[in-house]
Order: C-alpha cells, then sequence, then structure tokens
C-alpha cells in the first residue's frame, strides 16, 4: 500500500515504519509520527518526526550550512531568525509534520479502514493496549485485515506493505 498523504510523492507504510522507531512511545495520536518537506523540484522527502540537520543535511558542517541557508534569503535574515527565536524557525516551518491521526484519516478517506476506524484506535489507545508504534501498527493492521475481509476489497499491496 502507498499513502497519498498530502502530497503528490508516495510513502509506503514500510517506510513511515522506518522513519520512526518501532518502541517509539504514543501518548496522543496528535503527536507527529513522522514529518516530510517539498523540495525546489517538487521532490518530497521524509524525515523522522524530530529531524535535524545531521538527518536532513548529512555530518558536514559545509552541507548543514547550505541547508540552513537554502531556507532564508541571505545570511542576515538566518542570524536574525535565530536571535530573535532561539532557533532556526523559517528552516523549522519549511517541514510538515505528520500526526497518526492524520496517517487514519488518510487510510480511512481512502477505504482502507472503517469509518469509524480512527474511534477504534483511540479506544485501544484509553486502554493501553496501544503504547509504542509497533502496537499501533499491529493494531491497523487487525483492523484493516477484518474490515477488507468483510468488504472484500482488493487489498494485495496494502498488506504486503503493512505486514513488512
Amino acid at each position: 500500500m502507498k499513502s497519498l498523504l498530502l502530497s503528490e510523492k508516495e510513502i509506503t507504510v514500510g517506510e513511515v515504519i522506518d522513519l520512526s522507531s518501532p518502541s517509539t512511545l504514543i501518548v496522543d495520536l496528535d503527536e507527529p509520527l513522522y514529518s516530510y518537506r517539498d523540495g525546489r523540484y517538487n521532490d518530497r522527502a521524509h524525515y523522522s518526526p524530530d529531524h535535524d540537520l545531521d538527518e536532513v543535511a548529512g555530518i558536514y558542517q559545509d552541507d548543514q550550512d547550505a541547508e540552513l541557508l537554502s531556507q532564508y534569503d541571505n545570511l542576515n535574515e538566518l542570524v536574525t531568525d535565530y536571535v530573535n527565536t532561539g532557533t532556526y524557525d523559517k528552516w523549522e516551518q519549511s517541514f510538515t509534520l505528520v500526526s497518526y491521526n492524520s496517517l487514519i484519516d488518510d487510510f480511512i478517506e481512502r477505504d482502507l479502514l472503517p469509518t469509524n476506524g480512527k474511534e477504534l484506535v483511540e479506544k485501544q489507545l484509553k486502554i493501553g493496549n496501544i503504547t509504542t508504534n509497533e502496537s499501533f501498527f499491529d493494531l491497523l493492521e487487525s483492523i484493516f485485515v477484518f474490515y477488507t475481509a468483510s468488504h472484500h476489497i482488493a487489498t494485495e499491496g496494502f498488506y504486503a506493505e503493512l505486514v513488512a
């Protein structure tokens, strides 16, 4: 299965799992699951929810400097942003965070989960059956399997990606 979440660029469920550690604790479904940013040529790059310069630009100082400067008109603007905000706020705003809720909504919109899928997940989170990304995706898989079996939806690709 490939999610078209908010983009023209597709991302697989397996890639979402890779971007977030399976053992990451989940407290709220509004928490970010991963982030993305569209490049100058409409290319989309995906990152972990807490991306940093090393993840985005690599470990070399010149690459990191170029990455930061790419979001500012000049060095003065970058320095002013850092002085005023204590961080590279304009650079950070170039990333879009995707939450667990957003991912569930995307699956429901494409009829890969039932319309009450979010309520099912929220209930399991409240009673403590979901604590990590691994248990979150395990639950989505079980809801998906039941839903598709009862609705006879062609699911070959989604199932392969979800259990990968």
